[in-house]
C-alpha cells in the first residue's frame, strides 16, 4: 500500500512539473527587481501559498498516518 502510495505520488509530481515554467528574467542578476519580483507578484504569491498548504497538509497526513491522532492533536 504505501509503495503504491510513493508511486502515485512520485507520478504526479513529475506530470506535475512539467508546466512549471518561469518566465523571462528569473534568475537573473541584472534584474532591478531581485526577490521583491518574488514576494509582489501575484503569480509568484499564489505558488508560494499553495506549496506551503500542500506541504503543511502532507505533514499533518503523514503525522496522523505514522504516529496516530494524538500527533495532530499535540500542536
Amino acid at each position: 500500500m504505501r509503495l503504491r502510495l510513493i508511486f502515485i505520488t512520485a507520478m504526479l509530481t513529475a506530470w506535475l512539473a512539467g508546466p512549471a515554467k518561469a518566465h523571462p528574467g528569473h534568475g537573473m542578476t541584472d534584474n532591478p527587481y531581485g526577490i521583491l519580483h518574488y514576494l509582489t507578484s501575484p503569480t509568484h504569491l499564489i505558488v508560494a501559498v499553495t506549496v506551503a498548504a500542500a506541504a503543511t497538509g502532507a505533514v499533518w497526513l503523514a503525522r496522523k498516518i505514522l504516529f496516530g491522532d494524538e500527533a495532530s492533536m499535540a500542536s
